[in-house]
This record gives C-alpha cells, sequence and structure tokens, in this order.
C-alpha cells in the first residue's frame, strides 16, 4: 500500500507531461493546408530573412523570419505590418496587401516563426510571434521613413500582437487592427482537450505548465521572462495599450468563439473600437461587403492621413 502512495503521484506526473507533450507536438513545425497560406501579392519591393536574436535551432544555429514589403507608387506617410494566425503565413493578407498598396501605405508582411518561409524552432507560441513582429518593425522601420505604422494581426498574430505592445516588447506602433481573438488562453487549452465542461481549475494547470515550457525557450534576458504568466492574456494586456485598437470579430466565426470578442469588451470596453461582423467566417471576413470600407474609415479618423482616399478629395 506505501508503494501505491510513492507511485500514484509519480503516474500523475508522467500522464501530466505526456498531455503537455501532444499539446505541445504539432508547435514544433505547423503543416497547415495549403488554403491558409494565400498567395504573395506581385510587385514585391525587398524580400529578405531578418534574424532573431536570441534564438537557436539545435540543428543549424539561429533562427530568421521571412519578411517581404511592397512600396506604393505615391506614399502616404503610412505603413502597415501584417502578422498572419495559426497555422498560415503572409499570404493570408493578400487581399489586404494590395488594397492598402492602392491607397499609399507602404506595407510590410511576416512569416511567424516556424511558419511560411521562416525558420522554424523547437517549440512556437505567441510569445515567439511577438518576437517575429518585433523584428519585422524594427527592420521595417530601418528601411523606410514612415510617420505612422499600423500594427494588423490576424489570430495568433493578434495574440502575439496585443500581448507584446501591452508588455512593452513591440514599440513604435500608432494603431492596432486585431481580428479574430481569444481573451484568455484557457480558451485555447478547452479547444485542444476538446472538453468545454473541462474544470477551470484543471485548465489552469494546464496552462500553467504550458506557458512555461513557452516561456523557457525565450533568451535569458527576455522581457516577458518577467511578466506573470497569468497576465500573458490578451484581456489582461489590453489594459496597458494606450493607443487606438480596432478589434474586429465574425459573429460566425467557427474558430474562436464569439464570445471572446464579448469578453474583450466587457474587459476593456472603453479602449477598444470594435467592428462586430454578421457574415464570414474565422477565415473570411475580408470578404465581407464594405469590410475595407468600414476600416479604412477608422484609420483615416485615428491616423489623420489626409491622402488616405485621394479620388475622394478630387
Amino acid at each position: 500500500m506505501q508503494w501505491a502512495f510513492f507511485f500514484l503521484p509519480v503516474l500523475i506526473i508522467i500522464v501530466i507531461l505526456y498531455a503537455v507533450y501532444i499539446l505541445t507536438r504539432r508547435f514544433y513545425h505547423p503543416q497547415y493546408p495549403p488554403a491558409r497560406r494565400g498567395r504573395i501579392p506581385s510587385g514585391v519591393a525587398k524580400d529578405v530573412l531578418v534574424p532573431l536574436e536570441g534564438y537557436e535551432n539545435r540543428r543549424r544555429g539561429g533562427v530568421s523570419v521571412k519578411v517581404r514589403s511592397w512600396e506604393p507608387d505615391e506614399p502616404n506617410g503610412g505603413g502597415i505590418l501584417f502578422i498572419h494566425g495559426w497555422e498560415s503565413s503572409m499570404g493570408y493578407f493578400a487581399n489586404h496587401i494590395e488594397h492598402y498598396l492602392d491607397l499609399g501605405f507602404t506595407i510590410c508582411a511576416v512569416d511567424a516563426l516556424s511558419h511560411g518561409e521562416s525558420d522554424y524552432c523547437q517549440v512556437i507560441s505567441f510569445v515567439n510571434v511577438t518576437d517575429s513582429i518585433e523584428a519585422a518593425r524594427k527592420w521595417m522601420v530601418s528601411q523606410y521613413t514612415l510617420d505612422k505604422l499600423i500594427l494588423w494581426g490576424h489570430s495568433l498574430g493578434g495574440v502575439g500582437s496585443t500581448i507584446g505592445v501591452g508588455t512593452g516588447v513591440i514599440k513604435g506602433v500608432n494603431l492596432m487592427v486585431i481580428e479574430g481573438i481569444y481573451s484568455d488562453s484557457r480558451f485555447i487549452i478547452k479547444r485542444y482537450l476538446n472538453s468545454s465542461p473541462f474544470p477551470n481549475s484543471i485548465a489552469r494547470m494546464f496552462l500553467w505548465m504550458v506557458k512555461r515550457i513557452f516561456i523557457s525557450t525565450l533568451p535569458p534576458d527576455h522581457p516577458l521572462r518577467e511578466v506573470d504568466i497569468a497576465d500573458l492574456n490578451p484581456s489582461n494586456q489590453i489594459l496597458n495599450i494606450q493607443i487606438p485598437y480596432i478589434l474586429i470579430h465574425a459573429k460566425q466565426d467557427h474558430v474562436v468563439n464569439y464570445s471572446e470578442f464579448e469578453r474583450m469588451l466587457e474587459v476593456a470596453g472603453d479602449r477598444i473600437d470594435p467592428i462586430p461582423l454578421d457574415e464570414g467566417n474565422h477565415f473570411t471576413t475580408h470578404k465581407q461587403q464594405g469590410y475595407f470600407e468600414i476600416i479604412d474609415s477608422k484609420i483615416n479618423q485615428y491616423l489623420s492621413i489626409p491622402v488616405l482616399f485621394p479620388a475622394a478629395e478630387k
């Protein structure tokens, strides 16, 4: 009987560790379906690999992220940095890139670490996405003179953007446009375990362990190591963001429940400019009629770029 008291905790630990392995193994290098890769718009101005400081690949040393830029014929002084979601790549934003390039924006897009044409590391999460964004932003402002910079993130890219700006890892952004994000990481834990009624106490335990693994992959001096793990959620970090924050969510989102959007509004309604969409799902919001017109008007309102709508000024 005494042996049972010894082996039971060991067995529980083994089961937990195996569950964490199952939850994180697909983070090694996602094999996402072609439909989510999109296409790369023509007219690429610069195509580079930007190193991520402090990261290493066990087989090849340092790692880099793929960054591409597009230059408008008549720049309006504004820039947009696009970051895609989980199991996707910069090609997801092809329509966005073409639309805003025509309006005079300098465009930059990045494949997050372990996605698209970027290198991969052993584990990938929102914290690595945050670093991918900041590396791309630094490169972008070193190449172009911009009066205002918009950070546009979808799904996991939106989560990484929110946490990055909220914690101060991502700097120099004037406006955020975020689509289809969850409010709390427990939503992801429940989704991966496929058990909505899973007890919150158990979900928190798994969340802590998974986040601890994520944090352990960061460079030793990374600022996110100093942040309480419980605070690494959009619903926490939105309270620290002091710039305009446009939040978009489709009511028929089949990946991230619309209730997550409502939760974000409950937590920080006065800090968010919400755009609920009646049509579209997690991947097709931009196909809704009037989508770009709604967002364009808000960008013009917040950034006051006078040549955003040149046709309207004639």
